[in-house]
């Protein structure tokens, strides 16, 4: 792609003459996008993880410690974190990912607040 192209494309100004017709700019921005945006298509991301839980399974100590001496560490799976600390006098609150709420509803948290974050606020207390 020209030069002249590229950056009537990101918006830089160019000189007069180096202007393009519409429908020639149209579908070099059309080529451009497709090289250069990101897609929302996450159907395949929870079979990814999972696949790759099961391959840090599969590790042998002797690697894992390897690899910690070159400074890559295996976070431990979602499934593997610890669950919140009971409850000083029975009544806490918590602050939660929105996949966690329906295991304290069904423990019986209400819901206090949704953050902007997406995280959820829960309570035992009523």
């Amino acid at each position: 792609m020209a030069e002249s192209r590229w950056k009537l494309i990101v918006g830089k100004k160019i000189s007069e003459p180096a202007y393009i017709s519409p429908e020639s700019l149209r579908e070099d921005y059309a080529r451009a996008m497709a090289e250069t945006t990101f897609s929302k298509n996450f159907g395949d991301l929870e079979k990814r993880i999972k696949e790759i839980e099961d391959l840090k399974q599969t590790l042998r100590p002797d690697v894992v410690k390897r690899l910690s001496d070159l400074g890559i560490q295996l976070r431990e799976s979602s499934s593997k974190k610890k669950k919140p600390e009971p409850c000083k006098n029975g009544k806490c609150q918590h602050v939660i990912a929105e996949n966690q709420l329906e295991e304290f509803l069904a423990n019986g948290y209400y819901v206090v607040a949704v953050l902007q974050s997406g995280k959820v606020v829960v309570s035992n207390e009523a």
